[in-house]
Parts: C-alpha cells; sequence; structure tokens
C-alpha cells in the first residue's frame, strides 16, 4: 500500500532542516519542475541546472517560501 503525500508535515520537517524531508519533496516535484524548465530553455542541459538552482534556492530560503 502506497503512503499518501502529506505536503505540508513534509515541509514542516523541511523547515526544521530535516534533509530527508526535503528529499521528499524534491522527488515529489522535481519531475514537473524540470518539464517547465525544459519548455523554458529548450535545453535538457539547462533544464537540469535551473531545476537544481531552483531547489536549491528553495532549501536555502525554505523559511520565507510560502
Amino acid at each position: 500500500m502506497e503512503e499518501r503525500w502529506d505536503e505540508r508535515a513534509a515541509w514542516s520537517r523541511a523547515l526544521d532542516r530535516d534533509p530527508r524531508a526535503f528529499a521528499a519533496i524534491f522527488d515529489h516535484h522535481e519531475g514537473r519542475v524540470f518539464r517547465h524548465s525544459l519548455r523554458l530553455t529548450e535545453s535538457y542541459h539547462d533544464a537540469e541546472d535551473v531545476t537544481a538552482g531552483s531547489f536549491f534556492e528553495l532549501w536555502r530560503r525554505r523559511d520565507r517560501v510560502r
């Protein structure tokens, strides 16, 4: 049985500096962020960089993100 995704719980743990919770957030959203980045950049390599940079900034500024 698959566990139900709980974004609020994961985000709460990420705010407490739990890297596993942030990894779960990344795993849940990475594909969608990558696809959007790919549409914008039209380059696989650039889309990877944009995706990585986006999640890096999200981790860095997690206490200010809603």
